[in-house]
């Protein structure tokens, strides 16, 4: 007979057996017996059993990726609309920064003070960034925050969180003394990089514009 509320019973065969519940699976009880020659050792059997048990995940939280998974999609979603090489100074991004530290991370589990320190140490590392790099790698986090949203994720930051101070630098021109000496240089070693500067210097073209620079983008006017 079970003692009351013990759910502790003596088998016909002398043993004694407790039943308790192991996990759950598709909703239904999953059972697991304990058996012992006492009422007390069946009884402490049952306890030791029951603290091995790991917490089960809720459906909703096992369905939850990992950021790494989801920058997997995210960038996956970009592929369409964003050049070869932007997809790969993103991808660059994420592994050699955000996914050492989130990558295993559910983006719920993400909160704001770790991204806090996360960009406090972007600054303060071996590798010191500047603050344009850093906050490009902040807004690719802001950026799959975004995308984990839309597609029904949960999300433990906010991106107000994520704020880079501005520094305001003052840009130094060079005076015609120094632009002399630097075409001097420049027609002394005609490379790739030297027409690149000069490119640069009398135009006023942009680095990312003179890298995108092809043969058709220049045209030569002949006069008549």
């Amino acid at each position: 007979m079970a003692r009351k509320g013990e759910n502790i019973y003596k088998r016909k065969d002398g043993r004694w057996e407790t039943r308790f519940i192991k996990s759950h699976q598709l909703g239904k009880a999953v059972y697991s017996s304990v058996y012992g020659k006492s009422y007390s050792e069946v009884k402490k059997k049952r306890s030791e059993a029951m603290a091995n048990i790991k917490p089960e995940k809720s459906s909703s939280e096992s369905a939850q990726p990992d950021l790494r998974q989801i920058s997997v999609m995210w960038l996956d979603s970009l592929k369409s609309t964003r050049k070869a090489s932007t997809i790969v100074k993103y991808s660059n991004q994420l592994d050699k920064h955000i996914l050492p530290v989130f990558g295993d991370c559910r983006m719920s589990d993400i909160s704001n003070e770790d991204l806090i320190d996360f960009g406090n140490k972007l600054f303060t590392g071996r590798n010191t960034l500047s603050d344009k790099s850093v906050s490009d790698i902040l807004s690719r986090m802001k950026s799959i925050r975004k995308y984990a949203l839309i597609h029904g994720y949960d999300v433990g930051f906010v991106p107000e969180c994520m704020t880079v101070p501005q520094k305001q630098r003052t840009i130094r021109v060079l005076s015609i003394e120094e632009e002399n000496i630097l075409l001097d240089s420049l027609k002394d070693h005609p490379d790739l990089t030297s027409l690149g500067i000069l490119i640069c210097l009398f135009t006023g073209i942009r680095i990312g514009e003179l890298c995108a620079l092809t043969w058709n983008s220049i045209s030569i006017e002949t006069k008549s």
